[in-house]
């Protein structure tokens, strides 16, 4: 829900098990957005870096 000045409110519960601090990543996953710990965002994307190449690649092999 947001406040008044248009803020999103996350419980101290999701905070914690997201590991959320001072610095996040907000990305848009299909039809919702994540909120990231920066240092364990950067962590994951760097290593699924090179699946995202080659799931890119076999995209190109369909010849759309």
């Amino acid at each position: 829900m947001l406040d008044k000045q248009g803020r999103v409110s996350i419980t101290q519960t999701l905070r914690d098990y997201a590991k959320l601090e001072k610095d996040c990543t907000v990305i848009g996953v299909s039809n919702r957005i994540e909120i990231w710990n920066q240092a364990v965002w950067k962590s994951y994307y760097e290593q699924s870096e090179t699946s995202f190449s080659e799931i890119s690649e076999n995209l190109l092999d369909f010849n759309l």
